[in-house]
Order: C-alpha cells, then structure tokens, then sequence
C-alpha cells in the first residue's frame, strides 16, 4: 500500500501503532518512543535516514542523534484498519495515546505529549499551519507535467502537496530515496 492510498483489495485503509526502544546500556536503557502512521514504510524509512534531523519531537531526535538509529528496536503495537480514513486517525491517535500513558514514555521515554496529534489543545489557523509545513519541508521539487510538457520547480514539498494534493509522506520518499515518481500525470522529483 502506498502513501496513504485505501488498500484495493479490502477496501480498508491500514494504521500502525509503533514503538522504538532504546537498547543502549545505561540511563536511557529500554526509553521508549511511541507513534502511530498510515504509511509505515514511508515513517520506517524516515526513521532509517541518516538524513532525517527531525523525526518527531526534540526527545526522540536528540537520542537519535546521541545513540544513533540503530540503537533502537522497533516493534508494532497495534494494526487498526477502517473504511474511513478520519476514523481511522481518530483510533490510531486514542491507541497512540493509550500506549504513552501505560508504559508513561513521556516520564520514562522520548514522548513529549499524550500522543495523537502532538500538543493537544492548540488550535492553529490554516495559514501557521502552512507556515510550519513550509519549514519543515523547504526542499524544492521538481515537476514534469507529461500532459503540457511543462516543467516546474516549487519552492517546497508543502506546496507541491497543496497543489497537487499528494501527500507529504509520498514525497518525503521522494526526497530518502533520489529517485524521481510519477504521480498521475506528473513526474516528481528532488530539484
């Protein structure tokens, strides 16, 4: 499955909930960091990226950087599946946050909020939303349209998401792995 995309052969969308352990010996020994993802392959390979500074929270990215990425084991702690995308996120974010509170990663671990959509409470606008997207996505794209044979280079993968409604997960894999995609009648790459 990919990106996000409802599996065509159940008809479901698929969740994980995830944790990392540390299993470097001495004070942070067994730390857990705990997530939830629909698209797992694209959040593993984010966490397998040298390249990747900032994974989640400034916890977990600085034990990333201390121990190195290797130094965690990953394990799956939930598969939730559901017709519904909303709904499934919805469920994906209680499960996230029942696990941060019974094995209290945010004490005992590299959590830094009870899960779920991060700091819970804060509304923000449309446009600060986007402004953060901006900053953590500011690598230009390349964008081959097949049907116009024009070409364009956008200033950010937020802004090629918003544009051409793919997702950011899509085309973070875009920019881990070099190689360019196609998605429908673009051809994506790394500018």
């Amino acid at each position: 499955m990919n990106n996000k995309d409802q599996n065509t052969t159940t008809g479901l969308y698929v969740g994980v909930v995830y944790c990392y352990t540390n299993t470097t010996l001495g004070d942070e020994y067994d730390f857990k960091y705990i997530g939830s993802t629909t698209n797992e392959y694209m959040r593993k390979a984010m966490w397998n990226s040298s390249k990747t500074k900032k994974y989640a929270g400034k916890k977990v990215n600085k034990a990333r950087s201390q121990f190195g990425i290797t130094a965690f084991n990953y394990q799956v702690l939930a598969t939730i599946t559901s017709p519904d995308l909303k709904q499934l996120q919805k469920e994906l974010d209680e499960e996230e946050a029942k696990y941060i509170k019974q094995l209290d990663t945010i004490n005992h671990g590299y959590n830094m909020s009870e899960g779920g959509k991060g700091k819970k409470g804060i509304k923000l606008s449309e446009e600060i939303k986007r402004k953060i997207s901006d900053s953590h996505f500011k690598i230009p794209m390349k964008v081959f349209n097949s049907l116009t044979k024009e070409t364009k280079i956008y200033r950010s993968m937020s802004e090629v998401s918003r544009i051409l409604k793919v997702s950011l997960s899509y085309l973070h894999g875009i920019f881990v792995s070099k190689t360019a995609k196609t998605w429908n009648n673009y051809q994506i790459s790394v500018a």
